[in-house]
């Protein structure tokens, strides 16, 4: 969404309706300036809100300021829970590992406390084929990483795989490689850009690794689908080895890189139907 020029605060507006006449029409204030700028405008809709049959989406603008729409997707934010298992209680550490001292919780969320140590941090747990899903909030250019098959020890990004986890917007970003950015296999493959939620504000990720296919969804969108012997068929994209995309099993963890991030929702469902012991 681009927003355009303006000295007052503009009203967004979505309007939905569905086939037997029900309707609603939230708004969203955007405040505008005297420049072009990308933002991010999320309408969620409470499960009361539910009706059989299609609806229609339309967008209309109830300001002075013109605002261009890209990238718009409508997904179903009610999604089977079955066969989940929450992997944080909400209130300590327990059932994870690895470097307990550099996170904490507050307020019923995982964050890092980059001042007090480095590192990841590791469910105690292996997978190995699993659905992940979570939520997590980044400040202005902030970074971290899942951590996918990877093992308690060693470079998680190498010895198994990270999921970029990036407030990529931040001017200090500007000569990242594709594979770098929010979503991506670091050093494999690059997500799609432009479906994350400003900074501060909490995005919802699904991430699905099944057999040799991975895929991402964030904030309801498609970001990344691959084949993970596909992307490396003529080498890695980073030019180094990735002996970690190799690994069928392994810990589900962040990957602490000094910033300040927030982590809550975290739920998983092995889709094999098994658990791997911790002690493999």
């Amino acid at each position: 969404m681009q927003e355009g020029s303006g000295s007052s605060d503009e009203a967004l507006r979505v309007n939905v309706r569905a086939s037997d006449g029900w309707s609603t029409n939230p708004a969203r204030t955007i405040a505008t300036g005297p420049n072009w700028r990308r933002g991010f405008a999320k309408f969620e809709f409470p499960v009361k809100w539910s009706r059989p049959g299609p609806c229609s989406v339309r967008f209309s603008n109830h300001g002075s300021a013109p605002i261009l729409l890209d990238k718009a997707s409508v997904s179903r934010i009610v999604r089977d829970e079955e066969g989940f298992t929450s992997l944080f209680n909400g209130t300590d550490l327990e059932g994870w590992a690895g470097n307990t001292e550099g996170y904490g919780v507050e307020d019923g969320a995982i964050r890092t406390f980059p001042s007090r140590a480095g590192g990841n941090l590791y469910t105690a747990d292996q997978f190995d084929d699993f659905v992940f899903r979570f939520a997590f909030k980044v400040p202005p250019g902030a970074n971290n990483g899942i951590a996918v098959r990877a093992p308690m020890g060693g470079d998680a990004a190498y010895q198994g795989m990270e999921f970029q986890v990036l407030e990529n917007s931040h001017p200090k970003y500007a000569g990242l490689k594709d594979w770098q950015f929010h979503g991506s296999i670091y050093g494999l493959a690059p997500a799609l850009r432009g479906y994350q939620a400003p900074p501060g504000e909490w995005n919802h990720e699904e991430i699905t690794v099944v057999g040799r296919k991975a895929r991402v969804v964030l904030n309801g969108k498609v970001i990344l689908e691959v084949d993970l012997d596909e992307v490396r068929k003529n080498g890695t994209l980073s030019g180094r080895d990735h002996p970690g995309a190799d690994r069928t099993a392994g810990h589900l963890g962040f990957c602490g890189h000094g910033d300040v991030v927030h982590f809550k929702d975290l739920r998983v469902r092995p889709v094999s139907g098994t658990k791997v012991p911790s002690g493999r």
